[in-house]
């Protein structure tokens, strides 16, 4: 499964949300960069520019070297990078609740009946899938709780 050849369970809804999620994500990532690396940017020139032995903050003056100054630019950068893609996909969860409800399996895994077999105390089917719903939406509510 790819991209461009996306599984037949899929609605052209669900695949545009899903490119909307994926878009979402690259976009945030790609401004949190630009705006770390300016942060950062900034945060150096105001280390080598600003007199930090008036204002008591000697122990920054180690930090003035080029060295320093790109660690600092870099993880600037890439944290924000980083925080701002995940709230992204934080704040995209709700275009996928429908994909992943539809990428489900109907019957239980191969995997999945190979554990009720094992003599997990299931021994129908419904019933394994029947708890599986429930757990799923206790986690469910209780993600929305806490949001």
């Amino acid at each position: 499964m790819s991209a461009f050849n996306p599984p037949k369970s899929l609605s052209k809804e669900d695949i545009r949300n899903i490119a909307d999620v994926r878009r979402n994500l690259w976009s945030a990532g790609f401004k949190g960069l630009a705006w770390g690396l300016m942060g950062g940017g900034a945060v150096v020139f105001g280390l080598r520019n600003a007199p930090l032995a008036k204002m008591g903050l000697e122990v920054l003056t180690k930090y003035r070297s080029t060295n320093h100054a790109m660690l600092i630019i870099m993880g600037s950068g890439a944290s924000v990078s980083f925080f701002s893609a995940l709230a992204a996909g934080r704040n995209s969860m709700y275009l996928m609740e429908d994909v992943l409800l539809k990428s489900r399996y109907d019957t239980l895994s191969p995997y999945q009946k190979a554990v009720a077999a094992k003599g997990l105390g299931m021994d129908d089917d419904q019933k394994l899938l029947q708890k599986m719903e429930e757990s799923h939406r206790e986690r469910l509510g209780r993600l929305s709780k806490e949001e």
